[in-house]
């Protein structure tokens, strides 16, 4: 699998894209940056979008991925836990907001509820959801496909929430994208927004087998390099920020 970070802010800045994931450039994980990081013809080569969940910094790009791309014949298939698939649509394609893709005579969307704990074959993967406690209902997934896997997580405040990613992938798991959003000394405004916070995230990395490496993600702008600076300090070599742009290749 060819993994291409899009976005990895918890926010957005210049330079600072927010969460977006693009899996051998088909499948997507969150939409954040979907649309702005790619180019029309690299939104069209995209036929799945998996969301772990409806904040905006997750999801902001979808509405323009859809019209960006001729979906009237092949509809773009959102796959997410029912919840999510309804505050899309509730809250983003409302008309209001943007037009109804779910609804209109030709949908542009195919709306796919997949609920936690549900393994799905979306083309070549098998795809896990697992719940992640945050604020509202979210999910992270397990993108297997039989030779390897990745884990790209939701938001979620949980330091032990990788125990049964481990379990469940064994041997095959290559990477973990899991968030840092706040620095050490945020930790109680991180736990009451649903974050981790570094100490958080090198709890949670004990849980991975030595040598797959844990990639920090959703850091809120302008606290960058003190979370990097407080994960180097944790002495891991499996942990370091992801950075948009940069590919991993498993």
């Amino acid at each position: 699998m060819r993994i291409r970070v899009l976005g990895t802010s918890g926010g957005c800045s210049a330079g600072c894209p927010p969460s977006a994931y693009l899996v051998d450039g088909r499948l997507a994980v969150d939409a954040g940056a979907l649309a702005t990081a790619l180019t029309l013809e690299e939104q069209s080569a995209v036929e799945d979008v998996l969301l772990t969940h409806s904040h905006l910094d997750h999801v902001r790009d979808l509405p323009l991925m859809v019209i960006n791309g001729n979906r009237s014949e092949t509809p773009l298939r959102v796959h997410g836990l029912p919840s999510t698939l309804e505050a899309v649509r509730t809250h983003l394609f409302n008309r209001q907001i943007w037009f109804e893709a779910f609804t209109i005579p030709v949908p542009m969307i195919a709306a796919l509820p997949l609920p936690a704990g549900e393994e799905r074959r979306i083309g070549p993967y098998r795809v896990t959801g697992f719940p992640m406690h945050h604020t509202i209902e979210t999910q992270g997934f397990l993108v297997d496909d039989g030779r390897g896997a990745v884990f790209i997580a939701g938001d979620t405040d949980d330091p032990d929430c990788l125990a049964p990613v481990v379990a469940a992938a064994g041997k095959r798991l290559r990477a973990v994208f899991l968030e840092a959003s706040f620095p050490d000394d945020q930790a109680e405004f991180a736990t009451h927004t649903g974050h981790l916070t570094p100490r958080g995230l090198g709890r949670a990395a004990r849980a991975v087998p030595p040598g797959v490496p844990v990639l920090a993600t959703h850091m809120k702008p302008g606290h960058e390099a003190a979370i990097a600076a407080e994960i180097r300090a944790l002495g891991n070599p499996a942990l370091r920020p992801a950075h948009p742009g940069e590919v991993i290749e498993v």
